[in-house]
């Protein structure tokens, strides 16, 4: 993730797409250095608009503790200008003041939000002087239905420009145009796209079900997307799923199958195959989900 991206996770449920919210905000909050050791995060201000009311503080709190520990482990704590514990409790506590949480529950709500998140950091205390390092929206479908309906009324109506779902888009481009944080939207995968319709074989990518969308990204993959039909900026679009053999394996109920999960997983059981406009490309990115971290397949970034 780099500053100023904007980033869509696609899938189905159980596709990793909040674990990956997760990592990211973990990434973001944490110093970058506590007591003269490395701790390798960001340290800046994140914001996350949790409209499904299902962001889990304790366990990003277990994803910090464990992710600082695993940065003190095989180095020389006695070196530490305080106790290892101190250290800890002080980098957590930090990573939780650049934290904040909000809760809108509708489009209008979490527009309106957005919009008032740069006077919320100019004066929120604990977050003055910290950098607005990242926006997380999870998930910008949680309303479709809501607006959907909102947006049949108003069909025929003097504008369509006033359905509550374009406000949000609004809402995003000027904050990263004013703050340029790094954005990242979770969204549903309702719809998979067919790539033969004779043989009703179903595509890895999903039509996009929201409206206004960023329509560049259902064309077909070996179609460059383009950023002119977009209204939302993306510059990265990523489709999750399982692989095959995870899926295989969580479907067999059988004690030997259930065993073999947690090797599955960690043999990167899960798949995001990313675009961005103006690009045929697509890459791949395997990863594996454990119970205090994410580990990533370098070999595959960027494969085609």
């Amino acid at each position: 993730l780099s500053r100023g991206n904007v980033v869509e996770l696609q899938g189905a449920p159980g596709t990793g797409k909040t674990r990956l919210v997760y990592d990211a905000v973990v990434g973001c909050i944490l110093p970058d250095r506590r007591s003269g050791f490395e701790l390798g995060g960001w340290g800046q201000a994140a914001f996350v608009l949790d409209t499904e009311d299902t962001f889990d503080v304790q366990c990003l709190q277990r994803l910090l503790r464990a992710r600082i520990d695993r940065s003190l482990q095989g180095e020389d704590t006695a070196q530490l200008e305080n106790d290892p514990n101190h250290v800890r409790a002080s980098a957590l506590e930090e990573a939780l003041r650049n934290l904040h949480i909000f809760r809108p529950a509708s489009s209008t709500q979490l527009a309106a939000t957005i919009l008032q998140l740069p006077h919320y950091h100019h004066e929120e205390p604990h977050i003055q002087d910290r950098e607005f390092g990242l926006l997380v929206v999870d998930s910008m479908s949680s309303f479709y239905w809501q607006d959907r309906f909102t947006t049949e009324q108003l069909r025929g109506g003097p504008s369509e420009a006033r359905t509550p779902f374009r406000h949000v888009l609004t809402a995003i481009e000027r904050i990263q145009a004013s703050h340029r944080p790094t954005i990242l939207l979770t969204n549903w995968g309702l719809n998979p796209l067919v790539k033969d319709p004779a043989l009703a074989e179903r595509s890895p990518f999903f039509r996009q079900h929201l409206y206004p969308t960023p329509a560049g990204f259902e064309l077909s993959p070996f179609k460059a997307p383009s950023r002119s039909l977009s209204t939302l900026p993306l510059t990265h679009h990523v489709t999750l799923s399982r692989s095959p053999v995870l899926e295989s394996s969580m479907a067999d109920d059988s004690s030997d199958a259930a065993q073999d999960v947690d090797s599955t997983v960690t043999s990167f059981g899960f798949v995001g195959r990313v675009r961005v406009p103006n690009s045929k490309n697509i890459a791949q990115l395997r990863f594996s989900i454990h119970a205090d971290r994410i580990d990533f397949d370098p070999g595959d970034m960027f494969r085609r």
